[in-house]
């Protein structure tokens, strides 16, 4: 389903998100997935999945970057790499070969 666009229906994940207004409310929104290197500045998201492997899977996960983490992008370098993130109160740097390999949930823009 990479990069299809696709409805997400599991209330916590959109409450966890911000996107869940209230408990009585049934918002849903569009959600798409992508590599955390195409996302835009101030762009938030959840990580869906990190597919490195090995080292450096190991290494990125015990960064805190795991499936359902929430992240938001601070910025990036002027050469557009490295990327930073902001995610459990902490600002971290990934370089984009690092970043491709883990994909995001972010809504679409409408």
């Amino acid at each position: 389903m990479r990069g299809e666009e696709r409805l997400i229906q599991p209330l916590f994940l959109l409450y966890w998100a911000g996107y869940y207004e209230s408990s009585h409310s049934r918002r849903f929104r569009l959600m798409r997935t992508i590599p955390l290197r195409h996302m835009q500045a101030g762009q938030k998201g959840i990580i869906e999945r990190v597919g490195a492997t090995g080292e450096l899977g190991r290494r990125i996960r015990d960064m805190g970057l795991v499936p359902g983490t929430l992240i938001q992008v601070q910025g990036r370098a002027p050469l557009k790499d490295p990327v930073a993130i902001r995610t459990r109160d902490f600002t971290l740097s990934l370089r984009n070969n690092e970043a491709d390999f883990i994909e995001v949930v972010v809504e679409e823009e409408a």
